[in-house]
């Protein structure tokens, strides 16, 4: 548990608005120019998932660095609430899957595929909505 604990931190720590941009200065919403921009940065292309629930809004992606690891973050607008997802390749993908309440955030972690994911939002997201979520980004990811 000593070593997630060390990983919240550094997500929550790595929370910042910065959003990549194109050309005109305004966030990247279009999935293959965001993933054009983001692979050449992370040294892998990321998985752009975007929700079709119209409460889940894309809002853009960046670049993080999660443990010394290239990380892809991509930001949701739910409600008054945000929900970013982070997601950076691991070698061996453990089945694990958990949610926790952490220095006042949700944070769910999971495996897919050979990417390890984590959402996060402030704990004033109710849980079950934040749950929803999760899943509705799970389920896009295996699209």
């Amino acid at each position: 548990m000593v070593r997630a604990h060390g990983r919240f931190y550094d997500l929550l720590s790595s929370q910042h608005p910065f959003l990549e941009t194109g050309p005109d200065g305004k966030p990247l919403t279009d999935d293959l120019a965001l993933r054009d921009a983001l692979t050449p940065k992370l040294g892998f292309a990321p998985t752009i998932t975007r929700p079709t629930d119209q409460k889940l809004i894309f809002v853009g992606g960046r670049t993080e660095t999660i443990n010394s690891h290239p990380a892809c973050s991509l930001v949701f607008k739910h409600d008054t609430s945000w929900v970013e997802m982070y997601e950076w390749p691991v070698g061996h993908p453990e089945s694990l899957t958990f949610h926790i309440d952490y220095h006042g955030n949700h944070l769910c972690q999971w495996f897919q595929g050979n990417l390890e994911c984590w959402a996060i939002t402030p704990a004033s997201m109710d849980i079950n909505e934040f749950t929803r979520c999760v899943g509705l980004l799970r389920a896009k990811m295996g699209d």
